[in-house]
């Protein structure tokens, strides 16, 4: 329904209006885009909608790559002492209709501790997490979990500490959901302290959430 919703709008500009406002601050992948969608425009407006439909399905493709480079741009830079992979995107996300998932993984450079950070747009579990929060007594109710104080946000902590494991998730705007999961990690302020190294206001920006 999403991507119907696009298409119309993307048809839309056909009508002459102004878009000075989208080219005023354009990604670099604008052009690609602007010509795809001029393509297709183009295509409809000759009534072919099977040439226009491809055009404006590659227009929505580059978009969510560039949608999805942001969101990993946000993504926390290593601790002192551990080193990270590069973010990926993990495409199984979106081949399963579950919204759009970005991951980092994170190693300890002198011991075994293994974080891995995960920010889903539009799942499932966005819902699923802001339920938790909608029931106060399920958190006072287990010992092992807390709230934390992340900037403006309350974030969730749920920590093992004979496992020397947990996670660390935080909900922004009903859309998006971050989260850190740790194994083998001896102290539960690192999860903490790498949360607050996340770029959460440019996740916000690049969400659209106010």
């Amino acid at each position: 329904m999403r991507n119907a919703c696009l298409v119309l709008t993307i048809l839309g500009l056909a009508s002459g209006a102004p878009t000075a406002s989208v080219t005023a601050e354009a990604p670099p992948v604008a052009d690609d885009v602007i010509g795809q969608i001029d393509a297709g425009k183009s295509y409809y407006a000759e009534g072919d909608l099977s040439r226009a439909l491809t055009e404006l399905e590659f227009a929505l493709n580059t978009v969510r790559a560039e949608f999805s480079r942001q969101f990993m741009a946000t993504l926390p830079e290593p601790p002192v002492l551990w080193s990270a992979d590069e973010p990926a995107l993990e495409s199984s996300a979106a081949l399963f209709g579950t919204g759009l998932m970005v991951t980092r993984r994170y190693e300890e450079e002198k011991g075994q501790g293994r974080i891995t950070a995960e920010l889903m747009v539009d799942s499932p579990m966005v819902q699923a997490f802001s339920a938790v929060f909608s029931i106060p007594v399920m958190i006072a109710n287990d010992p092992s979990m807390e709230r934390i104080r992340v900037g403006e946000s309350n974030a969730i902590l749920k920590w093992d500490a004979d496992r020397r494991a947990g996670d660390l998730s935080l909900a922004l705007g009903g859309r998006v959901l971050v989260k850190l999961s740790a194994q083998d990690v001896d102290d539960k302020t690192v999860l903490i302290d790498l949360m607050t190294s996340w770029d959460l206001d440019a996740v916000r920006k690049v969400a659209g959430i106010r």
